[in-house]
């Protein structure tokens, strides 16, 4: 996961994820705001993805592809200025259904946003193979 091309798009890389939590850094790059100078929430929206699912990781193992279902971000504040650190962590597993917390603090310490979850787990497939059936 930590290898995604997203992830390196993004500048992110996990800084520590043991135990269902994980902590996430992304240092900031130009593309990365929008037009009033702040940090666009879809960027924010998927830094707390990155690290509810790198949490959610510790708990189910690299045989399993866990994917977002739902999730709610709250954004409190703007984010100027970086890098941004984000912690994920697991809030409760119920059969294949996980439910994740996570927030992001600025540079400051100050919270900028916060989001809650439900991913899905379910086994990993091979590379080029499909977990549906192709359409008829």
């Amino acid at each position: 996961m930590h290898n995604a091309p997203v992830w390196r798009r993004m500048g992110m890389r996990v800084t520590r994820a043991a135990d269902g939590e994980a902590t996430v850094e992304m240092a900031l790059s130009e593309d990365m705001f929008q037009i009033y100078g702040q940090v666009h929430g879809g960027v924010l929206g998927t830094l707390l993805d990155s690290a509810m699912a790198a949490a959610i990781a510790t708990v189910t193992g690299p045989d399993s592809e866990d994917v977002t279902t739902a999730m709610s971000v709250y954004y409190l504040r703007p984010a100027r200025t970086g890098p941004l650190v984000a912690h994920g962590s697991v809030r409760r597993r119920q059969g294949r259904r996980i439910v994740a917390d996570g927030t992001i603090v600025g540079p400051d310490g100050e919270t900028v946003a916060y989001a809650s979850a439900e991913f899905a787990v379910r086994p990993r497939h091979p590379a080029g193979s499909s977990a549906s059936p192709s359409p008829s």
